[in-house]
């Protein structure tokens, strides 16, 4: 669960949470933009290897990376940052640790964005999580095929990565189904996640090319305001939500704005 991107370095460690498919190997881009005294860790899900319960909320998400945090870094300030699920975790796991009465250095949420008044809350159905995942990667498929046999259709998923030199290609049939559980779970999370008040600052990066999705459902900085009781500092990237740390020019950015606050 502990990925240490970096682990030399005598500053305060940035703790970076995982995104909604559990991995932390997105932020290892980071670690040449960040000064070379700051120790860099990934947070990554747990279950992803198949066998570990998976947590039931968001609380007891934050309770276990809290510990994994604590066994580098016993007391604050704390340096947290987060891309989409992520972001939202970073930010419980920051008003965790304010009502313990530990300092938060740095909070920085990467296009993340609390549920807005009419969101939907409901569990999500299994197969629509899975088949709007691999459609937008740009993978066909008979959803009738996904229906009959979601097992099979993933392994093809998985073909269909290696032939494209994906980042998740290598994995196994077994780790594509604990990816697959582990995604579903922290939608789940999210869809019920109503954020606590955060009495410190956020730093807010925004992704700038919405879908017509998010522009429907109103993804907007303004979520945020009402949650947090210092300033939120937008900084708008010319990227997609998918992107965002996928693309080393948007890796760079987000890493020489998180090291002028380091």
């Amino acid at each position: 669960m502990l990925l240490p991107l970096r682990a030399g370095g005598t500053a305060a460690p940035l703790f970076c949470l995982h995104p909604g498919g559990g991995f932390s190997w997105c932020y290892s881009g980071l670690v040449r933009h960040l000064g070379p005294d700051v120790p860099l860790y990934g947070i990554q899900a747990r279950g992803l290897d198949g066998r570990r319960q998976l947590p039931a909320t968001m609380e007891e998400m934050v309770e276990d990376y809290l510990a994994e945090i604590r066994s580098v870094q016993p007391h604050g300030p704390y340096r947290l940052a987060g891309w989409s699920f992520g972001g939202l975790s970073a930010y419980a796991l920051a008003t965790r640790l304010r009502a313990e009465g530990e300092e938060v250095g740095l909070l920085a949420v990467l296009d993340a964005y609390p549920q807005g008044a009419d969101a939907d809350t409901s569990d999500p159905v299994e197969h629509e999580v899975v088949a709007h995942n691999m459609q937008a990667m740009g993978f066909e498929f008979e959803m009738a095929d996904l229906l009959a046999d979601q097992e099979a259709v993933l392994l093809r998923f998985r073909e269909f990565l290696q032939g494209g030199n994906q980042a998740l290609a290598h994995l196994e049939a077994h780790d594509m189904i604990a990816l697959k559980d582990v995604y579903v779970n922290n939608v789940r999370i999210m869809r019920k996640f109503e954020p606590d008040f955060f009495d410190g600052d956020i730093l807010l990066i925004s992704a700038d090319q919405k879908s017509d999705a998010d522009r429907e459902n109103r993804l907007n900085v303004n979520l945020w305001q009402p949650y947090v009781g210092g300033r939120v500092e937008v900084r708008p990237i010319d990227s997609t939500h998918g992107n965002l740390m996928t693309d080393a020019r948007h890796v760079a950015r987000i890493g020489n704005l998180l090291a002028d606050r380091l």
